[in-house]
């Protein structure tokens, strides 16, 4: 049978001549800090808001206490949070100290919100991995402009570039569905749209060769034999001078010319590309 654990209480192990002999341990003797965030107060561990950023506390005045000092009261180490809820606050610490409580939407913006603001770079990761799980489910009541809006607010690519590409391929996209976003995310989302439904229905109409009536109106081109009638012509005559594009100075000018063309060879045809296209310097400063 194991022996019985004894406890002590009161008095550190000493050495012969009475010194002490106790350390700290390196990772599990935790600094304690106190956050009052409105009528609210949180006492938890340093080590959570260091280890998310280092630089953490460097933005705050706390006394140095002495390593063995550990009867300091709550006032000594207690910051006051100033502009924060303290359901967004609550909602950090169940992604910094998680228990068995799962944070509702408002607690996951509410730590997506305050680990933008400072920094907590794989405390933002989780809240944006969850919120998107959430906003695909369907569960939820926000509209999609006002995801767009929480995507512009807090930086976040993929839910912007899914609610863009939504509008793009929708039939009955109208003004009043993007009223309450600024005018120039509205023109970029109705660009987009145009353009995509151009571009289905020139690969509708692609499907069988095209016949060319823009330009030199020749027999062959006309014939809808051939899938780049233009080209076709402009090869049959040295010095690309058939047509008045091509006389004009610009190889290739009729093919320009030619709209089904033009648009089958320069531009994007998937909703995708055309938000890529249009939005590209707004994704660019994101995450």
């Amino acid at each position: 049978m194991n022996s019985p654990v004894n406890f002590s209480f009161g008095t550190p192990n000493s050495s012969a001549d009475g010194a002490s002999v106790m350390e700290n341990h390196s990772t599990y003797f935790f600094d304690m800090v106190t956050f009052e965030v409105e009528n609210t107060r949180f006492r938890v561990p340093k080590n959570g808001f260091v280890k998310a950023n280092p630089r953490f506390f460097d933005r705050f005045s706390l006394p140095r206490l002495p390593m063995g000092n550990r009867t300091s009261s709550v006032e000594e180490q207690t910051i006051a949070l100033a502009g924060i809820t303290a359901d967004a606050f609550h909602g950090l610490m169940l992604l910094m100290y998680p228990f068995e409580e799962t944070p509702s939407y408002n607690e996951w913006i509410g730590a997506l919100d305050l680990a933008t603001q400072w920094n907590f770079k794989d405390i933002r990761a989780k809240a944006i991995l969850a919120l998107s799980t959430l906003n695909r489910s369907g569960n939820i009541s926000q509209t999609p402009t006002e995801l767009i809006l929480l995507a512009k607010k807090y930086k976040v690519k993929v839910w912007l570039r899914e609610e863009y590409i939504k509008f793009v391929k929708m039939d009955d996209l109208k003004l009043e569905h993007l009223r309450t976003l600024d005018w120039e995310t509205i023109s970029r989302i109705l660009a987009a749209h145009l353009y995509y439904g151009r571009s289905e229905k020139s690969v509708s109409a692609q499907t069988k060769p095209l016949k060319c009536s823009n330009c030199c109106r020749d027999p062959a081109a006309m014939s809808g034999l051939f899938d780049h009638p233009c080209l076709l012509t402009c090869q049959k005559i040295n010095g690309f001078n058939h047509c008045s594009p091509c006389r004009a100075g610009n190889k290739w000018g009729c093919e320009r010319k030619c709209s089904n063309l033009k648009w089958k060879d320069q531009t994007p045809t998937t909703a995708e590309a055309h938000v890529d296209a249009l939005f590209s310097s707004e994704f660019s400063s994101m995450i």
